[in-house]
C-alpha cells in the first residue's frame, strides 16, 4: 500500500471519529473545530487532524484514545 493510500485511510478515520465528537462527549474538541454558528473550522479541524495523526505515529495507539488525551491537554489550556 503506497504512503498516500495509507494516509487518506487514516484521515478517514480521523474523520470517523471525530464525527462522533460532541459537545457532551468532548465537549473542548467540540468548541476547537465548530465556530459558534455550529460549522467546522476547516483550519481548526486540520490542526485537531494533524495532531491526532502525530500522536497516532508517536505512539501507536488507536485514534479512539488520542481523542480523550487531547480532550484533556484542551482543558488544561
Amino acid at each position: 500500500m503506497s504512503r498516500l493510500a495509507i494516509e487518506t485511510r487514516l484521515r478517514y478515520s480521523v474523520k470517523d471519529a471525530l464525527s462522533v465528537v460532541t459537545k457532551v462527549n468532548s465537549p473542548n474538541i467540540y468548541t476547537f473545530i465548530h465556530r459558534r454558528n455550529g460549522d467546522i473550522d476547516v483550519d481548526a479541524y486540520n490542526q485537531i487532524e494533524n495532531r491526532i495523526i502525530q500522536r497516532v505515529i508517536d505512539t501507536q495507539l488507536p485514534i479512539e484514545a488520542i481523542i480523550p488525551q487531547i480532550e484533556n491537554e484542551l482543558d488544561l489550556m
